[in-house]
Parts: structure tokens; C-alpha cells; sequence
């Protein structure tokens, strides 16, 4: 399955406020569709994070990546449908390493 990286926002750590797409912290549900995200593994330069519920639906998820005070977030779209547990892997781009992870609906 390939996925299409859809934004990749290059920021300051003092300008840190609110991530481009929806967070859902690892766990936490999300309104507008009948599932919850889970982290399945994280290293300090990947995450792989999955969406429970049913699809058709599919689920995006998003990654923040820092480097001194350099701080970049990706976003993955267009994942699996809810409930594939075979998740989203993202990587940091080199040199950076992983702060948070988390899935969301991807519309």
C-alpha cells in the first residue's frame, strides 16, 4: 500500500501551538467516527500507528519530528480503512527524531 505524504511543515519550537490535522493522542477517541487510535511500536525515528472501527472508512496519521528547535510534523493520508491494524509506518526525516504520534479520520 502506498501512501501519499500530504504536508510536511518545517516550524520553530517556540511556534508549537496545534498540529495542521486533528490530533487524537494515542488512545483517545475522535468524534465523527466509531473508533479510537493506537500506537502499535515507536523507535526514536518511527511510529506505526493504527485506527480501530470498520470501513470503509480510512484513517491518515501524523508524526512530529525535532531536530535542536526545529520541529517538523508529517501527515499521511489516504491510510487503511479502519480496524487494519497493519497501521501507517512513518519516519522522521534524517537527523530527526520522533516527540509524538497519533491517527485521525481521513475524511
Amino acid at each position: 500500500m502506498i501512501l501519499r505524504k500530504v504536508a510536511m511543515v518545517a516550524i520553530t519550537a517556540a511556534a508549537v501551538a496545534l498540529p495542521a490535522v486533528p490530533a487524537a493522542a494515542s488512545e483517545s477517541g475522535i468524534s465523527g467516527w466509531n473508533g479510537k487510535c493506537y500506537t502499535n511500536w515507536t523507535t526514536t525515528t518511527q511510529a506505526n500507528v493504527w485506527c480501530d472501527g470498520t470501513g470503509p472508512e480510512r484513517y491518515g496519521a501524523s508524526i512530529v519530528c525535532t531536530k535542536g528547535t526545529s520541529t517538523r510534523q508529517l501527515d499521511y493520508a489516504n491510510g487503511p480503512w479502519f480496524g487494519d491494524r497493519r497501521g501507517i509506518t512513518m519516519t522522521c526525516p534524517s537527523g530527526y527524531t520522533r516527540s509524538q504520534q497519533w491517527g485521525w479520520p481521513a475524511g
